[in-house]
């Protein structure tokens, strides 16, 4: 098998526990395992004596450069995965929300926009559902392009973001028909809107 890289040396964590030794990778993925594995030609190899091999984190809910309620969230996508790589995050998933009026597949062009060029990480994105009406039709579409999370909001209403009983209901039959995921950001805006009214 022919190794593209090799970190050698390691203490490796595993499921399985700790071992010292290597790990080899070939085509970007883990291929191999073991002690004293024997680099070939223009194999790159990384010396992690004394150190731990970890796996890489993913963070499955970020917020980069997130216009929300009249301001914008504080990181952009190389602050925010610049942090997240010094904590040992390889990928990050945020969450692409269309604009007034736009589709699903701008917004994830938007989004995509914001990390091309800045992310130091891997990174995709949850596509959000704001409007039901409109973009039922256009899931199919997000899930041939490679998406497979979905996210709807119970609130925010202000924010023209929020779904209802209808909407979730009708996500969720989309999300089984295409094996895909559907997260929910589940607030009862009615209980909110009552709690605000009593203080």
């Amino acid at each position: 098998m022919k190794l593209d890289r090799i970190v050698k040396g390691g203490t490796v964590v595993t499921p399985a526990g700790t071992f010292v030794g290597d790990v080899g990778i070939s085509d970007e993925k883990i291929a191999a395992l073991g002690a004293d594995l024997e680099p070939g030609p223009g194999t790159d190899v990384i010396d992690a004596t004394g150190h731990h091999v970890l796996p890489g984190v993913l963070d499955v809910h970020v917020h980069l450069e997130l216009p929300f309620c009249g301001t914008v969230s504080a990181d952009d996508y190389r602050t925010g995965t610049r942090a997240g790589a010094r904590g040992g995050v390889t990928t990050v998933i945020d969450f692409a929300i269309p604009y007034a009026g736009e589709s699903l597949g701008q917004a994830a062009d938007n989004w995509l926009r914001k990390a091309e060029g800045k992310s130091l990480i891997d990174y995709t994105f949850h596509i959000c559902i704001t409007r039901w009406a409109e973009h039922q039709s256009q899931i199919k579409e997000m899930v041939d392009r490679g998406f497979t999370t979905f996210k709807e909001f119970m609130i925010y209403e202000s924010e023209g973001w929020q779904s209802d009983d209808r909407a979730l209901f009708g996500t969720l039959e989309r999300m089984r028909e295409y094996g895909t995921m559907l997260l929910v950001h589940a607030e009862s805006a009615r209980v909110l809107d009552e709690r605000g009214s009593i203080r």
